[in-house]
């Protein structure tokens, strides 16, 4: 998810990695044109959304802006995926005390923050 320079950066590093098969399914970006240039550029199929490439993935690794990372995560965490999230995880985790927000959301994520 995001097809910036953190977005390309994690393309070449995921290519590179060693030992284990690692197949890039789909990638995301909140704008067609980006999605769609990133996808011909790297070759990896373009997806409208999650939801739409949440059936062809294990892992979502979150490499757009804060603010585009709530949704993403939540909806690949309420299907059971793993997460990498590049950046902070967002600015906003609930009403303030109401540690539910967060709790929820991390209890079904397999979250990876680097």
């Amino acid at each position: 998810m995001g097809t910036g320079f953190a977005g390309r950066f994690h393309v070449e590093c995921l290519r590179r990695v060693y030992g284990v098969e690692v197949e890039l399914a789909g990638v995301t970006s909140l704008r067609a044109e980006s999605r769609e240039r990133f996808s011909r550029e790297h070759g990896i199929p373009a997806f409208a959304g999650i939801e739409a490439m949440l059936d062809r993935i294990d892992l979502l690794d979150v490499c757009s802006p804060p603010y585009a990372h709530e949704k993403g995560i939540l909806t690949a965490a309420a299907g059971g995926k793993g997460i990498i999230c590049e950046k902070p995880l967002t600015g906003y985790f609930g009403p303030p005390g109401d540690e539910s927000f967060r709790a929820t959301a991390l209890r079904r994520a397999k979250c990876s923050k680097g």
